[in-house]
């Protein structure tokens, strides 16, 4: 059951951060999913850009947040997906690697409930849960 519980949370993890990943790359050419709705906006974030560098334009910071975003939502959940299929024992024998399953999906479901919508934060919140319980079993 816990391996189960890990490979599940690990999943969904996965599956998010590749979504993200996914959408970000068509808004590339076809901006549909992290655009303003306001296509003046978009056009001001292009023509905008960041104090930290005069050539990068906000519009290019932009998605190339949303793209490291979905890299780091991949490996979180890449890296736990291989740990519940391969290596389930080290996962129950370790108390860092349940805290940090814990701590990172917590982290997550904290940040969608207050910056995202509703999707990212039940998917970490039911993400977070695995890994608790998955935890918890680990000290039966």
């Amino acid at each position: 059951m816990m391996r189960l519980l890990l490979i599940t949370g690990a999943s969904i993890f996965l599956l998010l951060g590749v979504a993200h990943g996914v959408l970000t790359i068509r808004d590339l050419s076809n901006p549909s999913s992290f655009t303003p709705r306001d296509p003046d906006l978009r056009a001001e974030m292009q023509k905008s850009t960041i104090a930290f560098h005069p050539r990068v334009n906000l519009w290019k910071a932009w998605l190339g947040f949303n793209l490291t975003h979905s890299l780091g939502i991949i490996i979180f959940g890449g890296a736990f997906l291989y740990v519940g299929i391969f290596h389930s024992l080290l996962f129950s024998q370790s108390p860092f690697l349940q805290v940090c399953s814990i701590l990172v999906s917590a982290a997550y479901l904290v940040i969608s409930l207050n910056f995202f919508f509703s999707t990212p934060a039940i998917g970490s919140g039911i993400a977070m849960m695995c890994f608790v319980v998955a935890a918890a079993l680990s000290y039966r």
